[in-house]
């Protein structure tokens, strides 16, 4: 029921594009909540469904935008003709009603005053186009406030809903935490490496390229492969693609893409992996690390905050950590989205496949969006 009610208020929206896409999600996700039996598998879901939340509000942001921007046009352009439509179509109204004795009384005499009537009289098929136009914008207006209510009213309730997916996932994270994990004596020793290599390396790529697999292949975390999933995955935060892999830059070609996304974003596990580090780097803020296959290291920067720590088996859908602050309370959010400038931040993940040491192009299992957004 959700799902549909907000894929009929964005379609009165916009009609295609993110707005499907959320419900999709939405709906996808409902359906894993339906079906999960386990803690894990209810962990998953969750995170699932909040970052539907997330790319519906993102779809409903974007509908409030381009409807104030509509509206701002239309009330330009009517205060800029009312005056002259006042006018002359008082005139109009004049010529209706008078009686014809009275037009004809011109004082340049019968002629002068038939010739002035025809002329008036000639401008009211114009006139009447004129006003049905304007009646059309004004109706318009008025359908803008009813979407725009709407818009309003879907993201209250996606707000009040991520707050809750989010409470009640952080509940099953303290809560389970450390189960499922590897081993006591693995996670002692990937801690201490972790820590000597954070000390040791100079840069992010370094750290990335020191860390060897080191997860036993009886302790990799059983799902199945992740070299199956190319091109499936969703993108670990709801935002739009920055610059690809290997777009020129002042330290050579882009090992990885860039994501902006709103800071209130949540970054979420791609796939079921261990957490080979977590915590902050440098001027990389904080970084996750992590290890869905032997051989292959996904690596996200950027982060405020990691929810996760060095040895956890994280869960596909599972949150790793924030962007930024909490999601914004609902005025905050609609004043933010019909404003032209952007007063609720954005802020920029970073994010690198690496396999066998080696960076590799994420597009080949995130699906990415190439178009919209990159601004290579």
């Amino acid at each position: 029921m959700r799902t549909a009610l907000l894929l009929l208020s964005m379609m009165l929206l916009a009609g295609v594009g993110p707005e499907e896409r959320a419900a999709e999600m939405l709906e996808r996700a409902e359906a894993s909540l339906a079906a999960a039996r386990t803690p894990g598998e209810r962990l998953a879901a969750l995170g699932r469904a909040a970052q539907a939340e997330e790319a519906a509000l993102a779809a409903i942001r974007e509908n409030l935008r381009s409807g104030a921007n509509r509206r701002a046009e239309i009330e330009a352009g009517l205060e800029g003709e009312r005056r002259r439509l006042v006018a002359v179509l008082s005139a109009l109204q004049r010529i209706e009603s008078a009686p014809r004795a009275a037009a004809l009384a011109h004082p340049d005499g019968v002629v002068a005053g038939a010739r002035a009537g025809m002329q008036l009289a000639a401008l009211a098929p114009a006139l009447e186009a004129e006003t049905a136009r304007l009646s059309a914008l004004l109706a318009e207006l008025s359908a803008l406030d009813v979407r725009r209510d709407i818009a309003a009213s879907d993201a209250r309730r996606s707000l009040a809903a991520l707050q809750r997916l989010r409470a009640e996932i952080a509940e099953i994270v303290d809560r389970d935490r450390g189960a499922g994990n590897v081993s006591a004596a693995t996670r002692a020793r990937l801690v201490a490496e972790g820590e000597a290599l954070a000390q040791s390396a100079k840069s992010l790529k370094a750290l990335a390229a020191a860390l060897p697999s080191a997860v036993a292949e009886e302790e990799a975390p059983r799902a199945a492969s992740f070299a199956a999933a190319r091109g499936a995955l969703p993108p670990p935060v709801e935002g739009e693609l920055e610059r690809r892999f290997g777009a020129p830059g002042a330290g050579g070609p882009l090992e990885g893409v860039e994501i902006s996304a709103p800071a209130y974003a949540a970054v979420y596990a791609p796939w079921r992996s261990v957490v080979r580090f977590a915590g902050p780097f440098g001027e990389d803020g904080v970084v996750v690390m992590l290890e869905p296959d032997p051989e292959i290291l996904i690596v996200f920067s950027g982060l405020a905050a990691a929810r996760v720590q060095l040895g956890d088996v994280v869960a596909a859908g599972e949150p790793l950590g924030a962007l930024g602050g909490p999601p914004p309370a609902a005025e905050e959010f609609l004043i933010a989205a019909t404003t032209p400038v952007e007063s609720l931040g954005r802020e920029t993940l970073y994010m690198e496949v690496r396999r066998g040491g080696a960076p590799v192009d994420p597009a080949i299992w995130f699906a990415l969006d190439t178009e919209e957004g990159d601004r290579q």
